[in-house]
């Protein structure tokens, strides 16, 4: 919903959210409202006010989130790829991979316990997004070194990063934001075939 909310819907937005996040935890059945409702301590008519039904909750619950995430990905500063080194990595691409350490019981049940289909879609084409902005800002020299079409390429890498972060929950977060960033730098520009990362697995 566009109108401006008052501290109160906006207390009451933020328990509806939480409650449902909680309950995807915990059951594999469809929620209802009322189950919602009772887990958040919020009533019938206040969750009307806010949604019309569990699938809009849902949906405002995605789009936020991936707002949120948008925001964080925005290049502010352009990075030479002879630049790129454990101690100066590309901030947003750390942000990427916090945001979603930051929401994993959120990421955890759209990714993984109830895949939502229009939140993953739309999660692929921000990632894209920002792939292609990354590339603008490369200068000519280094973008002449693709060797692939561009396109293919793009789409690889989004591939790449949905997996690599679908891995990462999978496997309980086992490294740090920056050491995913790295790993997913090192083998998008030198491939799996280095000694130059050394991480515990």
């Amino acid at each position: 919903m566009s109108e401006k909310l008052d501290p109160r819907q906006l207390r009451s937005k933020k328990k509806l959210h939480e409650a449902y996040l909680a309950l995807m935890m915990t059951t594999n059945s469809t929620l209802s409202i009322k189950e919602i409702c009772d887990e958040a301590g919020v009533t019938r008519p206040t969750f009307y006010k806010l949604y019309n039904d569990v699938n809009s909750l849902r949906t405002a619950m995605y789009k936020e989130m991936l707002q949120e995430l948008n925001e964080m990905l925005v290049i502010n500063k352009q990075m030479r790829v002879e630049d790129v080194g454990i101690n100066n990595l590309p901030i947003n691409m750390v942000n990427l991979f916090q945001h979603i350490l930051d929401n994993a019981i959120f990421y955890h049940s759209f990714l993984l316990i109830s895949p939502d289909y229009d939140f993953i879609n739309e999660l692929k084409s921000i990632l894209k997004n920002y792939i292609e902005d990354g590339l603008r800002i490369v200068n000519s020299e280094e973008k002449n070194k693709i060797s692939i079409p561009l396109e293919f390429a793009i789409n690889y890498a989004v591939g790449a990063y949905f997996e690599s972060i679908l891995w990462w929950i999978q496997n309980n977060y086992k490294f740090s934001a920056e050491e995913m960033t790295m790993l997913l730098l090192r083998i998008s520009l030198k491939g799996p075939f280095t000694d130059e990362i050394q991480l515990i697995v």
